[in-house]
């Protein structure tokens, strides 16, 4: 008998939830099949179940709308007793990656964003190389290729060293594992000092702890040292210089002068593709004549296959002739996108980028205001794509809803002892827009918690 597993949301983190579905924004946006937004709903659906209707939820983008429209729909078909569960959930934040597609072309700055762009994160496992982890050499893979086997890294919030500096921005994390370093150097010193049996066992009781952080900080800072190298070295320097040019809409021309150098250079095209599609995006498309010539030079340079790369960006929007309108450029400073940001002492979400927010997290910020902010911004946000909404659920079994927003995230009848939202990126979230929530919920006043899920 064969039937279907339901897998829906992967557990990744205490916080973070994947439905692992790598094509989805492929499939949605270019292909238009909307299969995976079925699933959206339906894992939303068992959330439901499982913690009790969430009250609240808001939106924006077309792929949201729809996932929202199947909720009511799916509701309808629930028994009553499925859904009579006290929300422990109080609002659900859905967003298109339609919506934001400039975060995603820029370099993460975070560790563990840092660690994805150099190493690439597949599952929350990072493969390296064995001499970073530092146990045993892995035997040669096998085809008689004679290449070592890499290492896999497992990376969660279990790891404790890990945990710490995952979301900080690089230039904080050196002088951390430095701190760290010293810290278990003196616990380790402790064992000479120890004198009674009294402290003898509490040097024991701790030195499984010590040992673990110890391996720990040993593989961090290996794989810190390799990412140093890389991030001081020019092309780096050279290729943030230019994302941040274009995010504050600086030495446009001089950018575009640096993307033709690194197109000569041949330099990897994914490096060269992700800044053209920011150019494209940040200045609502590129001016006739360069498009033609960028068309042009990449075909010639990475060959000819490349062209249908390029008109699968042009059909998603990513890469384009320019259109008139600015539409970055007024959110740049309506929603205060560029800030001036104190790496090592951060007081805003824009130090995940070293001075960019993520659009995407603005929103969220805006979202969880209440008091009407969210549907207030429905002007500003026109010039992007899909609608906006804001939905109150009924908790009766009818399962029906109606608009309008309410003096918060949810009525106050409605709100759990502690506040929780669930943001929900349809098409894919970064590591430094995880980090940047994570921040918020750190930083808010009365506490609120932030769980992140996502197609991948």
């Amino acid at each position: 008998m064969v039937g279907e597993f339901p897998l829906d949301l992967i557990p990744f983190d205490d916080d973070v939830l994947s439905l692992e579905l790598d094509t989805s924004f492929r499939e949605c946006l270019l292909e238009g099949d909307k299969t995976s937004l079925y699933y959206v709903a339906r894992s939303i659906m068992k959330i439901q179940n499982m913690f009790g209707i969430i009250p609240t939820i808001l939106g924006k983008g077309h792929f949201s709308k729809a996932v929202y429209e199947m909720l009511v729909r799916m509701r309808k078909e629930k028994d009553e007793e499925d859904i009579s569960k006290h929300p422990e959930i109080d609002s659900l934040i859905l967003l298109d990656r339609e919506v934001d597609l400039i975060t995603p072309c820029c370099t993460q700055l975070t560790y563990e964003g840092l660690v994805d762009e150099i190493f690439g994160i597949h599952n929350s496992v990072v493969e390296l190389d064995p001499e970073i982890v530092g146990g045993p050499a892995p035997p040669p893979s096998a085809g008689g290729g004679g290449g070592t086997k890499r290492a896999k890294l497992p990376l969660s919030s279990n790891d404790k060293i890990f945990d710490e500096i995952r979301d900080m921005n690089f230039a904080q994390v050196v002088p951390l594992l430095n701190k760290k370093a010293k810290q278990i150097g003196e616990y380790y010193q402790t064992r000479h000092d120890a004198q009674t049996l009294s402290q003898i066992s509490d040097f024991m009781k701790k030195l499984g702890t010590k040992q673990q952080e110890h391996n720990s900080l040993r593989v961090h800072t290996n794989i810190t040292e390799k990412i140093t190298e890389i991030t001081n070295e020019h092309a780096f320097r050279r290729r943030l210089e230019a994302e941040q040019s274009l995010l504050a809409g600086a030495d446009v021309e001089e950018t575009i002068e640096y993307i033709e150098e690194c197109i000569n250079k041949k330099d990897p095209i994914l490096k060269v593709l992700r800044l053209l599609c920011l150019l494209s995006l940040t200045q609502h498309g590129i001016k006739a004549k360069s498009f033609e010539f960028f068309k042009r030079e990449i075909m010639q340079t990475y060959g000819y296959d490349s062209m249908f790369t390029l008109n699968n960006l042009e059909s998603l929007g990513l890469f384009r002739k320019h259109e008139g309108k600015q539409v970055f450029a007024t959110l740049r400073k309506s929603l205060r996108l560029i800030v001036d940001i104190d790496e090592h002492n951060p007081n805003d979400i824009a130090y995940v980028y070293s001075g960019y927010a993520p659009l995407s997290v603005r929103l969220v910020q805006a979202a969880a205001k209440g008091g009407g902010a969210w549907r207030a911004m429905d002007d500003m946000l026109k010039g992007l794509p899909g609608p906006l909404f804001e939905e109150v659920q009924s908790l009766s079994s009818s399962g029906g809803s109606s608009s309008g927003g309410s003096s918060g995230l949810v009525p106050t009848s409605h709100k759990p002892h502690v506040p929780v939202t669930l943001v929900f990126l349809i098409g894919g979230a970064t590591y430094t827009e995880i980090a940047a929530l994570r921040y918020m919920a750190s930083q808010e006043s009365p506490t609120r918690e932030y769980i992140i899920a996502t197609t991948k």
